[in-house]
């Protein structure tokens, strides 16, 4: 799901020479639930290396503000800013 975005994000990282965060939404649904949902992702590729994040979403409406995100820590902290923030603005970058 999130291979193509990650592969942005690895050129816009090389091209640019620092961290490239890109955010999407698709919907998904695995073989042993009754309905789609949603879920929002982030490819994001430094110098450390590269970090994709899922976020799954069991609201049917639109609504960017209510995401459930679990928070890890500080980065789960920024994740969750992010994706709102990437969802309210329909940008995959930010």
């Amino acid at each position: 799901m999130a291979q193509e975005l990650l592969g942005e994000a690895k050129e816009r990282y090389k091209d640019a020479g620092h961290k490239a965060k890109l955010f999407s939404e698709d919907v998904y649904q695995a073989a042993s639930w009754e309905r789609r949902r949603r879920v929002v992702y982030k490819a994001e590729v430094m110098e450390k290396g590269t970090n994709t994040r899922f976020v799954l979403s069991t609201r049917n409406d639109e609504v960017a503000g209510s995401l459930r995100v679990l928070r890890q820590g500080r980065r789960g902290r920024e994740l969750d800013k992010g994706l709102k923030a990437a969802c309210e603005s329909g940008s995959p970058e930010l």
